[in-house]
């Protein structure tokens, strides 16, 4: 896996310590997490890094946040200039200011693409490519909600709960037509 850990040629640390998202410490702890007197998470690997923040980020809309509120909380107005933050991420990834997010991987991959951009330099964002995020995305598993597969066997449900009905009824008619 791709890791920058501790290069000094690259200006900007969250990249350096494979935390792109610039995730501060926590008592979390995160597959992949290297111990640090840090008062930023350092990952063994870029796509450790991709993963905690993206799973802080999908919690986060979990909650049924929207775009303004889940950046007050990721980037508060005591270390941010948030309102210029919300603007960024709203234009880079189109997504609505005051709506509800969707928790699903578009949406995460849309604004994890945008909050690695906007906590690091532009000159080192190359670092982070789309397939980087993928991978850390990937590392996920399961965390998606409604995960595709719980969708697809709940609508399977659903369909064979109305098929059983619709032959129940059919049936309780057929035999309410022809006493014995």
């Amino acid at each position: 896996m791709k890791s920058y850990l501790n290069r000094s040629n690259i200006r900007s640390l969250g990249i350096r310590n494979n935390n792109p998202m610039n995730l501060r410490k926590t008592y979390i702890n995160w597959k992949g997490e290297v111990v640090s007197n840090n008062a930023f998470e350092q990952f063994s690997s870029l796509a450790y890094g991709i993963r905690a923040g993206a799973l802080n980020v999908l919690n986060k809309l979990k909650k049924g946040r929207t775009l303004t509120s889940l950046i007050n909380e990721y980037a508060p107005p005591h270390e941010n200039k948030t309102q210029a933050y919300i603007n960024y991420i709203a234009k880079l990834t189109g997504l609505p200011k005051h709506s509800r997010l969707s928790a699903d991987r578009n949406t995460l991959f849309k604004l994890t693409r945008a909050i690695c951009n906007m906590e690091n330099y532009p000159e080192d964002r190359h670092l982070v490519s789309n397939q980087d995020i993928n991978a850390g995305l990937n590392l996920l598993n399961n965390h998606f909600h409604p995960s595709e597969k719980a969708r697809d066997g709940l609508l399977f449900t659903v369909a064979v709960a109305g098929l059983l009905t619709y032959s129940f009824i059919k049936y309780s008619s057929h035999v309410s037509n022809n006493p014995k």
